[in-house]
């Protein structure tokens, strides 16, 4: 019982979620209009309550779901989980590609969202 019970953590294991590929062309267009315009104005608001675990682990704590991190740590999802940043000083720290992938992939799992700074 206790290795089954493990087995549910095992990155191997978890959730690759596909969202509709119509959301994913929208949303992507969203944030790249967002960061070549308005990249002052624009932050990201997590909507979940998220942690990274050990282990390249993303859980959603909010609907017990967990996701593979894709190199995403538990310093970099606090960063991204301040309320006062926007996007432009999410660039400025991490560079434009990595908060564009970042960014779309929380968004796309619906554990946070875009917001007006």
């Amino acid at each position: 019982m206790l290795k089954e019970s493990y087995a549910c953590f095992a990155t191997s294991r978890l959730t690759e979620a596909q969202p509709p590929p119509a959301a994913r062309i929208n949303l992507n267009g969203t944030l790249q209009s967002c960061l070549d315009r308005a990249s002052d104005q624009v932050g990201i608001e997590l909507t979940k309550e998220v942690e990274v675990w050990p282990g390249d682990v993303l859980a959603n704590l909010s609907d017990d779901c967990f996701y593979r991190a894709a190199g995403l740590s538990a310093e970099e999802l606090a960063e991204l989980g301040r309320r006062s940043g926007s996007l432009n000083q999410l660039v400025d720290r991490f560079g434009r590609e990595w908060v564009f992938f970042h960014v779309t992939r929380l968004c796309l799992l619906e554990l946070a969202r875009l917001r007006g700074v």
